[in-house]
């Protein structure tokens, strides 16, 4: 489990190089970008406005973990603001719906799926499925530990 986690730790940085590079370079003249790696979204409106507003004053992104219940809110602003959210979806595994989540999430282009609160061990092959399937995606996935 410790190499597991060592792994993924790996392949989330990495994926956070790649998409500074990717959505925005960094010239010298800059601040240093910040990389908010574990923000819950918000509800409404208002909170996007506030993140976008604080965030690209201080040259930040966030990686914003989605619950369903604020998926298109979140989805419309990481399309609007590419250069501040990072969209993740939050996802409780054993929900009978954690499959289809994950699913919905994926085709939605969020970056990584944020597991949390199992009623088991994480390495507990009943979450193997979801794990492999993450993996085939592309998904980061961080663990609630």
């Amino acid at each position: 489990m410790k190499a597991a986690k060592q792994i993924n730790s790996l392949v989330f940085s990495i994926l956070i190089f790649a998409l500074v590079v990717l959505v925005r370079p960094i010239s010298a003249a800059e601040k240093p970008l910040l990389i908010d790696a574990h923000h819950h979204s918000g509800r409404t409106q208002e909170w996007v406005d506030d993140l976008v507003k604080t965030y690209r004053a201080n040259n930040a992104m966030a990686c914003v973990l989605t619950r369903m219940q604020d998926f298109e809110l979140v989805k419309e602003a990481a399309a609007k603001y590419p250069d501040v959210i990072i969209p993740y979806g939050h996802v409780t595994p054993d929900d009978p719906n954690a499959v289809r989540e994950i699913e919905q999430f994926y085709k939605a282009g969020f970056y990584g799926i944020k597991f949390h609160s199992p009623d088991k061990n994480w390495d507990d092959p009943k979450y193997h499925q979801l794990y492999r399937m993450c993996e085939y995606m592309g998904l980061v996935m961080v663990f609630h530990t």
